[in-house]
């Protein structure tokens, strides 16, 4: 997985986004941690990424998914990246979008039982975040769930 500062800055960089952008769909490609990337091609081909590794000498490239364009692709990404967590909360507010994620805790009556005990979820097993449509908002709550389980990780 990405360091900590580099997670950091693309959540500064989806914050900072207005819209749908390939750029940034690339770079989330490859920081996030189940993918073998290099680099985003960012001149080239624009929402590209080449992979880390040589096949018969030469870098693969493939087309990142549109995670901040579509809810789908940034939900699966949410499924892909941090497995066992859910989209809680996706929801529009006065200035934008407001998304929420946390930890399942195996079923219904578990999640309920840890919500109730304290009406929240552990800072580590949850991600909040606003973005300026609801694909945004969901790729930087992915992205402060994977900084949240770094700090609780050590």
């Amino acid at each position: 997985m990405a360091d900590l500062a580099t997670l950091r800055d693309l959540r500064d960089r989806l914050a900072n986004a207005t819209g749908p952008d390939r750029e940034l769909d690339a770079l989330i490609e490859c920081v996030l941690p189940d993918k073998w990337c290099v680099e985003p091609t960012m001149t080239e081909r624009p929402g590209f990424v080449v992979s880390s590794y040589r096949i018969g000498g030469r870098r693969s490239r493939w087309k990142a998914p549109a995670t901040t364009t579509s809810i789908d692709a940034a939900v699966a990404l949410c499924s892909r990246v941090l497995p066992g967590w859910r989209v809680h909360l996706l929801a529009q507010s006065y200035d934008g979008w407001s998304a929420c994620l946390h930890r399942m805790y195996g079923s219904p009556e578990a999640d309920h039982a840890v919500w109730k005990k304290g009406h929240h979820w552990p800072s580590e097993d949850m991600a909040r975040s606003d973005g300026a449509a609801p694909a945004l908002a969901l790729c930087r709550a992915i992205v402060e769930g994977l900084i949240a389980q770094d700090k609780a990780n050590g």
